[in-house]
């Protein structure tokens, strides 16, 4: 991992990662599940706006679960209690 950030906590609403941390924009990022689930937490790359309510995204659901991509906007929502993110840039 080139450059990792702090974990992130993750709550039922979309929240654009890249808003939070703008070194996050268009690079490859790797966005990973540090707490040990049970509820999924959907990443989403893209976008200008929030996603709809039926936007699902990749569903990272265990520790470890991983996803990586480049986007303008990194969007991620859970459907359970603040699990928490890891967020770094992608060795390339």
């Amino acid at each position: 991992m080139a450059t990792s950030y702090n974990d992130v906590s993750v709550t039922s609403s979309w929240v654009n990662l890249v808003v939070a941390n703008a070194a996050l924009n268009n690079v490859p990022v790797l966005v990973q599940r540090k707490d040990m689930g049970g509820f999924p937490v959907y990443v989403f790359f893209g976008g200008a706006s929030q996603p709809t309510s039926n936007t699902a995204g990749v569903a990272l659901i265990n520790f470890g679960d991983a996803v990586d991509g480049t986007a303008a906007q990194i969007w991620v929502r859970s459907d359970g209690p603040s699990p928490l993110l890891y967020t770094g840039l992608k060795d390339t």
